[in-house]
């Protein structure tokens, strides 16, 4: 089950960041998009990293 959800901007900081909780042994899986169903995300994830790639995005949006 899900209990931490982390929004990265690029796919680097998703990686940093989920490579982190996995060192501490703490299931963890890393999407370079949304996942398109729940189903996608195995039940023992307890870490969920999605990489939003909104770092070269402009200010304005």
């Amino acid at each position: 089950m899900v209990k931490l959800l982390i929004i990265a901007d690029d796919f680097t900081g998703a990686l940093d960041t989920g490579i982190q909780f996995v060192n501490k042994g703490i299931a963890t899986q890393v999407f370079t998009k949304m996942p398109e169903a729940i189903g996608d995300i195995d039940e023992t994830t307890e870490v969920l990293v999605i990489d939003s790639e909104t770092r070269p995005m402009p200010a304005a949006k």
